[in-house]
């Protein structure tokens, strides 16, 4: 097994992963612990998209340096809190 690389960007590391499997680098991780706290108000959502769209989207996110769930949350709030 090869060394994990270090990654410049976002970018090159995403690219990266689309050509491997964390699999691969297993002997290389370290366990870590931690918390997740979730707000009893919050419901999940979920909805079909096309694979393009959520190729797309993902892009969108990674450019923002946030997460694609980050993503379409602060969209949905910003939406749902301007009324349309």
């Amino acid at each position: 097994m090869g060394r994990l690389p270090k990654f410049s960007t976002l970018e090159e590391e995403a690219e990266f992963w689309e050509h491997h499997s964390l699999t691969e680098y297993m002997d290389e991780l370290e366990d870590v612990e931690f918390e997740v706290e979730v707000s009893p108000e919050d419901t999940m959502l979920t909805f079909r998209v096309s694979p393009q769209l959520i190729r797309r989207l993902q892009e969108i996110a990674r450019a923002r340096g946030s997460s694609l769930q980050e993503l379409l949350r602060e969209w949905a709030e910003t939406v749902g809190h301007s009324g349309g």
